[in-house]
This record gives structure tokens, C-alpha cells and sequence, in this order.
């Protein structure tokens, strides 16, 4: 079994829109990737049933009129399974509040989100342009650790904000020391490309990392030493499809060396855990 925690799609309607945005983004970044399905749920169940691969969808309401839609969409496709492939959903809130009322409005719908049966939000600092260690999103976090949803950060460099990166290890430091009970995930190994200092503040620390967009692009040998220092049960595979192909980080990591258990726990263990389902 393989889950892959950290994958995106639209809805038929905007999918076609949001992948030609998405990959200009990426091109003005100075990244060059090309998604590999049309980005639509149907396109994306379609690849991930041909592999084999079960995954996790991660939605992000860039303004806060999408939060609800964004929401109803992903509860529509959370719990799905086609034989042994299986997807489930988070949501996601806009948390950047300039009011009591936004911020009670942003607190509800998080109480929504549980009530869904997602399993937990997504947040972006770049494209919802927020920093993580910004008191004002406190509520949010201590909200999120009241009702036992996870949160996936995206961490690091994002081409939205090539030279403003919101989310750098050591704000992220900073939710885990004033959040404990919160279940943080940072993508793309805890940063893309500020891995050395995620390997000195964040690795050991209480959160889980994912190994998504870290493909070709990060060196084994760091990869094999930062998963080591971390520790097995607090890495999630994931990929960042339709921008990285689930199958190519699969293969690199069965080239680190990491032991058969070591393996299970990044495929799929500690999805299952974090999840909170049954294999």
C-alpha cells in the first residue's frame, strides 16, 4: 500500500483554468514542470487507480469566499475508494482575519470542516499571504488543535512568492513551541530548499514532514540523513501531483538506505495514523 499524502485537483469546471495559471506561476518562478493529468478529480483518480497509489487531497481556499465551496467540494471527494485505491480529503480555511466577526467566521467553518468528516486543513502561507508564527492566526491553530484536525503547511520557496518565503523553519519552529498539541505537517521535507536549516530547527522536533516536489530536486544524501535525525514515523510520502509523479519519489526512496520498516512507516504507516483510519 502506498498513500500518497499530498496531491491537488479541481473541480471539471476550473481545472483546466487553474492548471494553465499554476504552471505559469511555476515557469515566473523559474520552475519548469508540466502537470501530468488534466488536474481534475476524475483525471487524477484515473492515474492514481492505473499505479496503484492511494492519496490524500489537499485543497487551499485563496480568498475567503472560497472557503466554503472549497470545503463542500472536498467532502464530496473524501472517502472514496475504487478496490484497493482509496482517497480521503482535508480542507482548508483562509486565515488571515481583519475582524472579530472573520475571525469567528473562519473559527465556525473549521468546526464545519470536522463535522464533513475531512481530515484535517491545508494552509499556504504564500498564496494566502501569511506568515505561521502571526499571532493573528493563533486562533486558527489553537481551534485546530481543540478539534484534533491536522494542518499541512506549505514550508519553503514557492515560485507565487519567489522572493518572499512566508514559511521558513524558524517561524514554523515557532507554532510548534507555542502550539505542542497541534499535529503540524510540513511539506516539501519541512521547506523546500532550506533543508539545512530544517535539518538543524526543525528535524526531531514534534511534527511530521512530507518528502512532496523533492524528488530530482533535493540530494539523496540529505534526503537519507534528514529522514534518519527525523525518525521514520514522522515522515508522510507525498508527491505534489499532478506536478511530480507519485511513482518517481517511490523509486528514490527505495534507493536511500532505509530499512523495510523505515519504507512502510514513510508509504503508508504514519498516514494511516495521522488519518486515524484502518489499513
Amino acid at each position: 500500500m502506498v498513500i500518497d499524502f499530498h496531491i491537488h485537483a479541481f473541480a471539471d469546471k476550473i481545472a483546466a483554468r487553474a492548471i494553465e495559471e499554476l504552471q505559469k506561476n511555476l515557469r515566473d518562478g523559474g520552475l519548469d514542470d508540466t502537470a501530468f493529468c488534466d488536474g481534475t478529480y476524475s483525471g487524477t483518480e484515473a492515474y492514481f487507480s492505473q499505479g496503484g497509489f492511494s492519496g490524500v487531497f489537499m485543497p487551499i481556499a485563496t480568498k475567503p469566499s472560497q472557503m466554503g465551496i472549497c470545503n463542500d467540494v472536498a467532502a464530496k471527494k473524501n472517502n472514496y475508494s475504487a478496490g484497493d485505491v482509496r482517497f480521503w480529503s482535508f480542507g482548508s480555511v483562509f486565515p488571515q482575519t481583519n475582524s472579530p466577526d472573520e475571525l469567528d467566521a473562519v473559527l465556525a467553518e473549521l468546526s464545519r470542516i470536522k463535522s464533513l468528516g475531512l481530515y484535517g486543513i491545508k494552509l499556504h502561507p504564500d498564496y494566502q499571504t501569511f506568515y505561521p508564527d502571526d499571532e493573528n492566526v493563533f486562533p486558527v491553530y489553537e481551534k485546530c488543535a481543540e478539534l484534533g484536525l491536522p494542518i499541512m503547511f506549505h514550508a519553503g520557496f514557492d515560485p507565487i512568492s519567489p522572493k518572499i518565503t512566508h514559511a521558513t523553519p524558524d517561524r514554523l519552529l515557532r507554532v510548534l513551541e507555542n502550539f505542542p498539541k497541534l499535529t503540524a505537517i510540513f511539506a516539501h521535507m519541512g521547506g523546500e530548499y532550506h533543508w539545512d536549516e530544517v535539518e538543524e530547527m526543525l528535524c526531531g522536533k514534534n511534527c511530521y514532514i512530507d518528502t512532496s516536489y523533492c524528488g530530482e530536486n533535493m540530494d539523496s544524501a540529505q534526503m537519507e540523513r534528514m529522514i534518519k535525525k527525523h525518525g521514520s514515523a514522522r515522515v508522510l510520502f507525498g508527491s505534489d501531483f499532478p506536478w511530480k509523479a507519485p511513482e518517481a519519489i517511490v523509486t528514490k526512496l527505495k534507493t536511500l538506505n532505509l530499512s523495510e520498516s523505515d519504507l512502510n512507516n514513510i508509504l503508508y504507516k504514519n498516514a494511516l495514523t495521522v488519518l486515524g483510519v484502518n489499513s
